[in-house]
């Protein structure tokens, strides 16, 4: 797969270093579709939005705000919320 047909999510409390991470994802990799959180709630919301197009790739910050707890586990529980 092409890295422009990917839908990319990058989850980064860190405003600088998020995009520092979509310009290389767009530069390096030609990925078109991406989608940015600052943090985990606003990442949960957008994986449960895209039923249509889902995220093919989570890029994620795992130390934040709202990523405590099984976090990242959550993501996984969305992802699959969408495929089904």
């Amino acid at each position: 797969m092409e890295g422009n047909y990917l839908s990319v999510l990058v989850v980064e409390d860190d405003n600088f270093q998020r995009q520092m991470i979509v310009k290389m994802l767009r530069s390096i990799l030609n990925v078109q579709s991406i989608k940015e959180a600052s943090n985990g709630k606003c990442a949960l919301e957008i994986i449960r939005e895209q039923k249509e197009k889902p995220i093919d790739i989570v890029i994620c910050d795992l130390n934040m705000p709202q990523i405590v707890n099984g976090g990242v586990k959550r993501y996984q529980i969305a992802g699959e919320e969408c495929t089904n």
